[in-house]
């Protein structure tokens, strides 16, 4: 297995990687693309999509025309109100907890990601919905967003606060999320403690198809998903 098997459902466009190859020529820049990929043990396809190119047209045996569209601002490819590579990194998060043993950990992040997934699913609905009504953000009142979230059968008690005050877009991002987070969780789902203390465990082996996957983060995505795993301290 290689890191394909890993992230393969995750290929969008990345801002280091784009980054690290707009520089390149257009003619060489694809080539570089092919080594880096070899290297770090990526699909090709999946690294031509995360340096900003997109396919256009198939060619027959697996191969594909490519047109160089990359994002032209990190804005465009973090979308709110939980962004691409957040999400990627808690997919990411949910396999290295699965393979320590994590189970509740992992659970937990798969969770994460299917209501990031419900709430940047809301935000684009409630984006049309603007444009139908031919509103802006700008113009957006607590009541407003309320009254969108309703007709959807989200919960708005959340909102009473802003009413008729105009949100900003973070704002209308976190209202949104709420709304999605509280429309999962009909109940507490916390378990009861059994009394019992757990005995520490020997720390596993990560496996090389994992290590695989990490090495692919950068820096910063390396201490985001550390964060994210922070309760390995607890085994």
């Amino acid at each position: 297995m290689n890191i394909y098997d890993i992230i393969k459902e995750q290929a969008t466009p990345d801002a280091d990687v784009i980054a690290k190859f707009a520089g390149v020529s257009d003619s060489q820049r694809s080539y570089y693309i092919m080594k880096w990929a070899e290297e770090k043990g990526i699909d090709t396809d999946d690294a031509m999509i995360m340096a900003g190119y997109k396919q256009d047209g198939y060619l027959g045996a697996g191969a594909y025309n490519w047109r160089y569209l990359p994002p032209r601002n990190e804005a465009d490819i973090d979308e709110a109100p939980v962004s691409t590579g957040k999400q990627r990194l808690r997919k990411i998060g949910a396999k290295v907890a699965g393979a320590f043993g994590a189970a509740n950990k992992s659970a937990e992040l798969k969770g994460r990601v299917e209501i990031g997934d419900e709430a940047n699913a809301l935000k684009i609905d409630f984006s049309n919905y603007l444009g139908k009504t031919g509103k802006k953000y700008k113009q957006v009142t607590g009541a407003f967003l309320a009254g969108f979230l309703r007709s959807e059968g989200y919960p708005t008690l959340h909102l009473k606060a802003f009413d008729q005050d105009i949100m900003s877009k973070a704002e209308i991002d976190k209202a949104i999320m709420v709304s999605a987070q509280k429309a999962g969780q009909p109940g507490a789902t916390s378990e009861p403690s059994s009394g019992v203390t757990a005995q520490p465990k020997a720390q596993p082996k990560v496996p090389a198809n994992i290590s695989k996957a990490i090495n692919t983060l950068s820096s910063k995505q390396k201490q985001q998903l550390a964060s994210m795993l922070w309760m390995y301290k607890k085994y």
